[in-house]
């Protein structure tokens, strides 16, 4: 599985924060989805730093997407990251993050795609 470029983990309710571990290991991973997995924390998701080579990450309707983890992405000086090479981040309910002027208004959409 080392060669494994695309996850789809979507919907998997009992995937946990430890669970995700056994990602890391995944160098060549590019597209990764965690959309619908409740149970994962900022603190487990975080750990997707490990993923040197993600391109794209999927993070609709997954409460652990906070607006920690989000300003983690975008923001060099915080203590949670994710990898620099994430190009396209997906979230859902983006009103209950904190938006800058560069940033779109927060909407009734439910998904919010984000190039970074």
């Amino acid at each position: 599985m080392s060669s494994l470029r695309s996850l789809y983990l979507r919907w998997c309710c009992q995937v946990q924060d430890f669970g995700l571990q056994h990602l890391f290991g995944m160098r060549s991973l590019r597209l990764l989805s965690l959309a619908g997995c409740p149970l994962l924390t900022t603190t487990g998701l975080s750990g997707l730093i490990q993923l040197q080579e993600l391109e794209e990450l999927e993070l609709t309707n997954c409460p652990g997407a906070t607006a920690e983890l989000f300003n983690a992405c975008c923001c060099f000086h915080t203590t949670l990251r994710l990898p620099s090479t994430i190009r396209l981040l997906r979230l859902s309910n983006p009103s209950h993050l904190q938006t800058t002027p560069a940033e779109p208004p927060a909407t009734t959409t439910s998904v919010w795609t984000h190039h970074l």
